[in-house]
């Protein structure tokens, strides 16, 4: 009898070490605490658009009257960031912008070293102030104003090569520019060679940070180039007159439905990074959006072709017709997304007592640009034994359009009772890979991702009682212990945690003993 007391005894104790605890997530409800606020996270969502000069670092429109984009004169990048803020509404927590770098002065010549210092000033004012650049050198800021050559480009991108290695982690993705009129390739004789465009392409993927991307203006740029497979990997696109077909002049500039470009960036953004902008609302020889366009069309151009940026500067403060400006009030309800098949946690229109609420389309594509990372289950041993190995599985869904494209690890932390990292665990998982839906999925229906960690005895882990948090910092060594630049869930019942030094920008998802 007492033989069987001690077997039943170790059983029991067997079972309590095997047992598994299970932890679940629900995403943000309007009406938690800053519930309809943004998520303030990296690499994704709307963007502001810059322009420097760089001999000088001013704005090559300052003195052109021009009050519906700038109006100012900025003579510093902390200041004309500043200046976009102010305009465009800090509130909305935007961490891109698309950035033009005008070479103009140094064509023929060389860039002097007054002008890469200004440039590698700009990357460092992005830097401290939590941005990421959609990085564009160009020359001409009106139609013909310079001859430059390609030999001037090539010249140009060797001297620029160590300034875009040295800030790489400060550029979200390079866009291929240089050619033409604010660098859309046109308006310029180099434009229309195959050739020349060809050796500017190769020169770019010579000299551009390797881990980059690379946009163009148009697909078939894409497919007309002669470039090594894995070059062409990383060529994703700027799409610079986005109307969701809605316009006279859409096919050609726009990705039109029924189109070779429509179904080219199909079949290829969910593993690109993908900008855009809407034409500016105003009466531009025909080319100005004035008219706004079906809201819910549009979005679900922007899931189909995984859009991760969209300017918030165009189309937006010109006039009553701006579209964003109508998105800031147009209501959308659970289920107009729903039959649309577009992304939707299911607390997104529903508050605490599961009632509707409406949202804007704003909100809703102002959350969904790039990726929504919602956590959904963590399972964890009820007793870990710092003694012997045991695993961590956490389960996730992305809520957004597209994946996190650009290097990005993931870690499980534990913070001790003073509020400090005391290990760092890596995980098994690879965050570009968390796609919305399947490719090529009609229905969109969302994907789960899974993120996996075994803690080995051999980390000595000590005995006490710890907070678990998800750890998902850049993947670049200069900004990984940057907490401006960490990667925040979109769940409304976990906290986020910031260490006093800033390093550590954590999703805290429960308390964990180790005995």
């Amino acid at each position: 009898m007492r033989s069987l007391y001690f077997i039943c005894l170790y059983c029991c104790i067997c079972f309590y070490a095997d047992a598994q605890r299970v932890v679940t997530f629900r995403g943000i409800r309007p009406d938690d605490k800053n519930g309809r606020a943004p998520l303030r996270n990296p690499e994704r969502g709307f963007r502001y658009e810059a322009f420097v000069l760089a001999d000088n670092l001013q704005s090559p429109y300052a003195k052109s009257g021009d009050g519906h984009t700038y109006g100012a004169n900025p003579t510093t990048v902390d200041s004309l960031l500043g200046f976009l803020e102010t305009r465009y509404g800090a509130g909305d927590s935007l961490t891109l912008s698309q950035l033009y770098i005008y070479l103009t002065p140094y064509v023929g010549k060389d860039i002097t070293t007054q002008g890469l210092d200004n440039i590698a000033l700009t990357m460092q004012s992005f830097a401290r102030k939590g941005y990421k650049a959609l990085l564009r050198f160009a020359y001409d800021y009106d139609p013909g104003l310079t001859n430059v050559t390609v030999a001037d480009i090539q010249r140009h991108l060797t001297q620029l090569e160590p300034v875009m290695k040295a800030y790489s982690g400060s550029i979200h993705a390079m866009q291929a520019g240089l050619v033409g009129a604010w660098g859309e390739w046109h308006s310029s004789p180099i434009a229309g060679s195959a050739d020349s465009l060809q050796m500017v392409l190769t020169a770019l993927f010579q000299h551009i940070p390797a881990e980059r991307q690379l946009m163009v203006r148009m697909p078939y740029r894409k497919q007309e180039a002669v470039l090594p497979a894995a070059w062409k990997a990383r060529i994703g696109f700027h799409n610079d007159y986005f109307c969701a077909d809605e316009h006279a002049r859409a096919k050609g500039n726009d990705y039109v439905r029924g189109t070779p470009e429509y179904q080219q960036a199909s079949d290829e953004s969910p593993w690109l990074l993908i900008d855009g902008e809407l034409p500016y609302s105003c009466d531009c020889d025909g080319w100005g959006l004035n008219h706004r366009f079906q809201v819910v069309n549009g979005i679900r151009r922007l899931r189909d072709h995984h859009y991760t940026s969209l300017s918030i500067v165009h189309n937006n403060l010109e006039n009553d017709s701006s579209n964003i400006r109508y998105w800031r009030t147009y209501p959308l309800t659970e289920a107009m997304i729903s039959a649309a098949h577009l992304p939707v946690s299911e607390g997104y229109f529903r508050d605490a007592r599961h009632l509707p609420v409406k949202r804007t389309a704003f909100e809703y594509i102002r959350d969904h640009l790039g990726y929504r990372i919602e956590l959904q289950r963590l399972t964890l041993p009820v007793s870990a034994s710092a003694k012997e190995n045991f695993t961590l599985q956490l389960s996730l869904i992305n809520r957004g359009f597209s994946a996190p494209h650009n290097a990005r690890e993931a870690f499980f932390v534990l913070l001790n009772a003073d509020g400090k990292v005391a290990y760092v665990i890596p995980a098994s998982t690879l965050p570009d890979s968390w796609q919305p839906y399947q490719p090529g999925d009609t229905l969109c229906r969302p994907l789960v991702h899974h993120i996996t960690a075994t803690v080995r005895a051999e980390q000595h882990i000590a005995p006490g009682t710890y907070r678990l948090g998800l750890w998902l910092p850049d993947g670049t060594p200069v900004l990984k212990y940057n907490s401006a630049y960490a990667l925040r869930c979109a769940n409304g019942n976990i906290t986020w945690f910031t260490d006093e030094q800033q390093q550590y920008g954590i999703n805290i998802l429960t308390e964990m003993t180790i005995r």
